[in-house]
């Protein structure tokens, strides 16, 4: 459940406001087979929580199949006894072998 205030700023460095993010997630270039979190913390205080976590998306681009791994930082915000995501960010991760 997205806050109707959501920002994200994806991996290219481009920020989308709520609804350019759920149009980009429905009728963009990309296409989710599965995405995975892994490590994941949270932290919270009041009605603010924040959670860090390593992404692994597997999916396709202009017909081909990628698994790509990212880091992300997610805030959610308690309203009306609800958790909603406010912001997000996520950025490109290479893993150490």
């Amino acid at each position: 459940m997205l806050h109707p205030d959501f920002v994200y700023v994806n991996a290219e460095g481009i920020r989308l406001t709520r609804s350019e993010y759920l149009g980009f997630v429905r009728d963009g270039p990309l296409r989710w087979l599965s995405q995975t979190l892994e490590d994941v913390h949270v932290i919270s205080t009041g009605s603010v929580a924040v959670l860090t976590a390593t992404v692994r998306d597997d999916l396709t681009f202009g017909g081909e199949r990628h698994e790509l791994v990212f880091r992300s930082t997610q805030t959610y915000v308690l309203e009306e006894g609800t958790w909603l995501y406010l912001a997000g960010q996520t950025s490109r991760y290479e893993p150490s072998s």
